[in-house]
């Protein structure tokens, strides 16, 4: 959504569209898992209170954060939210996947681990560019 408010260089616009385009398949992937298995509750978190109200508290002071920024603040606060972000999916599609007994759903979820791991690397690599 920000980056209808937002502008950016075109690099970070097409790396973010890359993100939001394997997030979106990874969702799919999880959709389609649901879909066919009703053992699968995707709107069944069961975290703890603290844990949600923690999350909800970082997301939005990040809003409030890239809503407030503008520029190379703005392009390396968004890079940065997006290594954490990128991480966390990284290693919860692998550690799903080594836990899913279903060879197939093991397959596909490492590979959505493994995208998600590449993307981070592309979002650090800039980071790195830009740090320079």
């Amino acid at each position: 959504m920000l980056r209808f408010i937002k502008r950016e260089h075109t690099d970070l616009k097409n790396l973010i569209k890359k993100i939001a385009n394997a997030s979106g398949a990874g969702s799919d992937l999880l959709e389609d898992f649901a879909k066919h298995d009703s053992s699968i509750h995707l709107d069944d978190i069961r975290l703890p209170p603290g844990e949600t109200a923690t999350r909800a508290a970082i997301a939005s002071t990040k809003k409030k954060e890239l809503l407030g920024q503008s520029g190379d603040e703005f392009e390396m606060t968004l890079l940065l939210t997006q290594t954490k972000a990128l991480s966390y999916a990284w290693h919860l599609a692998i550690v799903a996947s080594e836990n899913e007994p279903q060879a197939d759903r093991a397959r596909a979820l490492a590979g959505v681990g493994k995208d998600m791991e590449n993307l981070n690397r592309e979002v650090f690599a800039m980071l790195l560019s830009r740090s320079k």
